[in-house]
């Protein structure tokens, strides 16, 4: 049996449940349970009932206590709920030994497999180093002290050893440095991974965490890791929404998704309106327009254009 998790709202549901049947889709010869932690209403509660069923196996809703949590400081991008990682040795259950945590803002694109048989044995968890905003993630290192040779992995996918966790308490591990480094915490508990888990951290190639920086026209991305660009793009197992616009919004430019919206479409939550992200709808639609004029006429290149895929 091979466990997942999530961190999800909701209303971020629906895209645990696509993210959900992603899974499911392309990794149907593996047994595996779910666990979606995050506080529900009874109808959204009825809907990964109905998803369970389809997918014929068992998802398992946890609970947050979001009180114990709000004394700690939150981003523009993040709630609080996200510290919930922090705790997932005692969220989950003692049969865990090692778990995928995954942001709801990810589809699935293949199989996991070489994942879950990734040998963590003296590691805390594995990962994808975060490579959207090259510039940010240089300096992400050095406001931690690490040295840029060490892992900085992006939150929105870990595969973590819960067994060492255990073993070793790295739940108290993660609270005392959250608690000494409160005022130095920006990216919320990817920096108190990364920050107490220095030399600890396994690699795993980016096409399991492939960000949406990858698929800009100059993609961002570190010139050391360019040689996985290519499988990023046109073979990616996890695809990670990371742009302020998702797929389910409107005026979304992601060449990949139609998958979220194809697997949405598979799940209880079909029929969702996609709503723009914007405050003034109309006038960032126009803005969108006139950027694609000034772009493809070459007056004014815009660098963060999505490129062109086949489907």
């Amino acid at each position: 049996m091979y466990y997942v998790s999530m961190i999800s709202s909701n209303e971020y549901a629906p895209h645990a449940g696509a993210l959900i049947y992603s899974i499911f889709k392309n990794n149907k010869e593996l047994d595996i349970e779910y666990f979606v932690l995050g506080n529900y209403k009874p109808d959204t509660i009825e809907k990964f009932l109905q998803l369970e069923q389809q997918i014929n196996g068992k998802i398992n809703l946890i609970s947050i206590d979001e009180e114990e949590l709000k004394n700690y400081p939150t981003g523009n991008w993040w709630g609080v709920i996200t510290y919930c990682r922090l705790f997932l040795d005692k969220l989950l259950p003692d049969y865990i030994d090692k778990v995928i945590n995954y942001d709801v803002d990810i589809i699935c694109n293949g199989s996991l497999k070489e994942v879950f048989e990734t040998d963590l044995d003296g590691y805390v968890y594995a990962g994808c180093e975060d490579m959207a905003l090259p510039l940010n993630a240089v300096d992400n290192k050095d406001r931690l002290g690490l040295d840029q040779s060490d892992a900085y992995v992006n939150g929105g996918f870990y595969f973590f050893n819960l067994k060492y966790w255990r073993e070793n308490n790295m739940g108290d591990v993660f609270i005392g440095y959250l608690n000494k480094n409160i005022d130095n915490i920006k990216c919320l508990e990817q920096d108190i991974f990364n920050a107490t888990c220095k030399g600890m951290i396994k690699r795993l190639h980016l096409k399991y965490n492939s960000l949406s920086g990858y698929f800009y026209e100059s993609p961002m991305i570190k010139d050391e890791f360019k040689d996985q660009l290519f499988d990023c793009i046109h073979n990616p197992v996890i695809l990670h929404f990371t742009d302020a616009v998702k797929p389910w919004n409107t005026l979304n430019l992601h060449p990949y998704k139609y998958l979220y919206r194809e697997c949405l479409a598979s799940t209880p939550w079909k029929g969702l309106k996609f709503k723009p992200r914007a405050k003034r709808p109309i006038l960032h639609t126009v803005n969108m327009y006139l950027q694609f004029l000034l772009h493809y006429s070459g007056l004014r290149k815009n660098e963060r254009f999505f490129i062109r895929l086949k489907k």
